[in-house]
């Protein structure tokens, strides 16, 4: 049976891994990988998984928090608000189990990416769950409201 996903792109990715050094699993079968990242942040660890296909790969920061179904609504909100002013990526929240990831899209060319291009997502994803976590927490908690907590955003 053939692979759904691009088995170069892949080692690449696993590639890039090793390289700097981090664990992970191996690719599954439907072509994730995933590491565990320990942060400095209030986030603490969050998986980040590359979900490899035949024309790039996402990357995903998995935040160890589940938005509880009555917060649901101010945190789509606040998710909106900020994603409207991402210029790569995006925030998403699943409302069956309250799940918050960022995610990155890199569709390659010819089924090649370099080691930089994977950096880049890989840091992004990174950058914007050490950025955006307190502030999720804090709507999530009502410590803040979708709006002020935007504001803070916008001014750091």
């Amino acid at each position: 049976m053939a692979k759904k996903y691009s088995p170069a792109i892949a080692e690449q990715v696993e590639n890039y891994l090793k390289g700097i050094g981090m664990d992970h699993r191996p690719i599954t079968d439907d072509g994730v990988i995933t590491a565990g990242i320990q942060l400095k942040t209030v986030l603490d660890k969050v998986i980040v998984a590359f979900v490899v296909d035949k024309y790039g790969y996402v990357v995903y920061g998995l935040m160890p928090i589940k938005v509880e179904p009555d917060k649901t609504a101010v945190m789509s909100d606040f998710i909106g608000l900020v994603n409207y002013n991402i210029k790569y990526g995006s925030f998403e929240m699943d409302k069956t189990d309250g799940e918050v990831r960022f995610r990155v899209y890199n569709l390659t060319a010819n089924g090649s990416v370099s080691s930089e291009q994977i950096d880049q997502a890989f840091t992004l994803v990174i950058k914007m769950l050490d950025d955006y976590g307190q502030l999720l927490l804090d709507v999530m908690n009502g410590k803040s409201t979708p709006e002020e907590a935007f504001r803070t955003a916008s001014t750091t």
